[in-house]
């Protein structure tokens, strides 16, 4: 016994034993391929993004403990300026116990992203104590002998 295909499945109705969805699955690759590159290339973007928010908190870290040691706010902005993403800008606030830098950074994606990516702006900051040795006034100590 003949088995008899149904209607749209194998060998058609139309000329050529075509069916009436051929080429579906090419024309779904078609987009499904750039919207896969597009998702991969925002990703990419987000790792950067977050790799170059470490360097800012990096820099933020490098830039407190420095100005806890007592180092002047240029030599702080130095060391910060040097671990933190070229462009970054830098802020040194010194209160009576604590000292906070922070490092402001901000990105936007580039190329065919521009238009779809918002801008990203990063902030961090870092708060460290100030030492002990910088609060002490030397003083002389007498001689008893």
């Amino acid at each position: 016994m003949r088995r008899r295909h149904a209607p749209g499945r194998g060998m058609g109705n139309t000329p050529g034993g075509q069916t009436p969805d051929s080429g579906q699955a090419t024309a779904e690759l078609a987009v499904a391929i750039p919207s896969l590159i597009l998702v991969l290339l925002i990703a990419i973007w987000l790792v950067g993004a977050v790799s170059i928010q470490a360097q800012c908190a990096e820099a933020a870290r490098i830039g407190a403990r420095a100005a806890a040691r007592g180092e002047t706010d240029e030599i702080v902005r130095g060391w910060s300026t040097r671990a933190a993403p070229p462009g970054s800008e830098i802020s040194i606030r010194r209160g009576d116990d604590v000292i906070v830098v922070e490092v402001r950074f901000s990105t936007h994606a580039i190329g065919i992203l521009a238009d779809i990516a918002p801008d990203i702006n990063i902030t961090m900051s870092s708060t460290a104590p100030r030492e002990i040795s910088e609060k002490i006034r030397y003083t002389s100590i007498p001689d008893n002998s």
